[in-house]
């Protein structure tokens, strides 16, 4: 009976350590099919589900843009649809082989326009992304939530950038305006 025990256990742990984190692509993906299906039904630029759902993206002009998927879909949906597949679109998205222009994107999704901070870039390079979740991610109350650290500068570049560095490491991250930490970052610099 010990030996049944023993090897299910094994068994067991070896599903649960082959579980792989979720790709940021199918998530894109995933969204996309329940905001096609819900479309007829919520307004997705007013609805609190869909704006927590921002995406950093590279331009044409060596800036980068944050917006929601909304608006990413909706290109897709009125410009892409014929020249790609969506998961080869959101692909070359992410990986900046597609660049997009701001003039692409639908002004009501209100898309900022910013410039890596190398500060930040240096400093993630120096202490690693396990070193760089634990300085500016907590969880609370099961959700990650982007949590800016008291001395560090609140200006859009430094902000944006840390949401850059995560959205390519696999992780969403709430909009600004839902960070109690954050209230004091000045947007318009």
């Amino acid at each position: 009976m010990r030996k049944i025990f023993f090897l299910i256990s094994i068994i067991l742990l070896n599903a649960c350590a082959i579980k792989k984190e979720k790709n940021i692509t199918s998530t894109i993906i995933a969204f996309s099919e329940k905001y096609q299906y819900q479309r007829n039904e919520i307004d997705p630029y007013n609805s609190k589900m869909f704006l927590y759902n921002k995406i950093v993206i590279k331009s044409t002009n060596e800036d980068f843009i944050l917006t929601n998927i909304i608006s990413i879909i909706d290109l897709y949906e009125n410009k892409y649809k014929k020249k790609y597949t969506f998961s080869k679109y959101i692909t070359g998205l992410l990986n900046e082989n597609l660049l997009i222009n701001i003039k692409e994107l639908d002004p009501i999704a209100n898309p900022i326009i910013f410039k890596l901070s190398s500060y930040i870039i240096k400093e993630y390079k120096s202490i690693g992304l396990l070193n760089f979740k634990k300085k500016y991610l907590i969880t609370k109350n099961n959700f990650k939530i982007l949590c800016l650290n008291k001395d560090i500068k609140y200006d859009k570049n430094n902000f944006l950038t840390i949401l850059y560095i995560m959205n390519k490491n696999n992780y969403f991250i709430l909009p600004p305006s839902d960070f109690i930490s954050a209230k004091d970052i000045d947007y318009n610099k």
